[in-house]
């Protein structure tokens, strides 16, 4: 968020913003586009994708129905980490309205990072590391986004489970769940409007990663139905993700309303993909044949949609 406020080549190198609707064709430039002539999109059978509008050749692309479009902040200062949400707001086109008169805002909302365990986040005082440092200081930049946004874009916040390794009260029992559950109560009262909960701590990282907790998911959500009033309150799962089966076991098993992936994404786009099947149902041909398919619908789209060159310096 502070280079973002301050320096316009990291704005420009961060974030490129094109209008709904823009012609593609002529955004990339005919070279982009000459670039593709030999090769036959027929080769490369997108299956049914609807991603795009039917024109087959990717001149127009917009995303008024495919959202929501939520941007990720990082940062410390309650005042460079709004004004940061506001210049992304502005830079995207404001929070719009529809045709209609119903309130569409470009961004649906921003999320406030708290769970980066790398060492870069220790360093710039974000992610994991500052929610373990200060919960004031989370809440304090919490609620100067809610406070300076519109009400119709959303705030809301990325955590992992509590880290009491260090702690004199890993040794009390129930201590984790205590302090999860105040953590929830202080970010709900800082006015957020949704929390994403990763069910492992900061010390739970690449080689001591260890099984998801959606037990204490199922805490963190509960927690924040009570302490919001409001039963629905969205809360999403993280962690444990990697069948589609995992899905509705994890819903059921959190009580949350949504669940993220991203390392079986990676391997396994469709994971969400409704009534997939699990790997274990499926014979090594099948598996092949789904890769396989994945790889061609990816080309399909690299043709139709080439990288966007970069907009033009205000």
């Amino acid at each position: 968020a502070k280079n973002f406020v301050k320096c316009p080549k990291f704005r420009r190198d961060h974030l490129d913003v094109y209008a709904v609707g823009t012609n593609l064709r002529e955004a990339r430039g005919d070279n982009q586009w000459n670039a593709l002539e030999g090769l036959d999109l027929d080769d490369y059978d997108d299956d049914g994708w609807d991603g795009w509008d039917g024109g087959g050749d990717g001149a127009s692309f917009a995303y008024d129905e495919g959202g929501p479009v939520i941007v990720q902040l990082a940062g410390h200062d309650p005042e460079k980490v709004s004004v940061a949400a506001l210049k992304v707001l502005e830079m995207a086109g404001g929070a719009g309205d529809r045709p209609d008169g119903t309130t569409n805002p470009h961004l649906a909302g921003f999320d406030l990072n708290l769970g980066c365990p790398q060492g870069i986040a220790r360093k710039g005082r974000y992610g994991a590391h500052l929610m373990e440092e200060s919960v004031d200081t989370v809440c304090s930049v919490l609620r100067a986004m809610r406070r300076s946004l519109p009400p119709t874009v959303g705030v809301s916040a990325k955590v992992r489970l509590p880290d009491l390794s260090a702690s004199p009260l890993r040794f009390v029992d129930g201590a984790a769940e205590t302090e999860l559950k105040d953590r929830v109560a202080r970010m709900v009262d800082a006015g957020v409007d949704m929390i994403a909960v990763h069910g492992r701590t900061l010390r739970e990282n690449k080689t001591r990663v260890r099984g998801c907790d959606w037990d204490m998911i199922r805490i963190a959500a509960t927690a924040a139905g009570e302490c919001s009033g409001d039963a629905n309150f969205p809360v999403i799962a993280n962690g444990g993700i990697e069948h589609p089966s995992d899905v509705a076991r994890c819903l059921e098993i959190t009580g949350a309303k949504a669940v993220m992936s991203s390392e079986a994404l990676l391997e396994n786009p469709g994971l969400f993909q409704r009534d997939a099947p699990d790997e274990a149902s499926m014979s090594h041909r099948e598996v092949f044949e789904r890769q396989m398919s994945y790889a061609t619908r990816y080309l399909s789209l690299a043709a139709r949609f080439p990288p966007l060159p970069r907009p033009p310096r205000p």
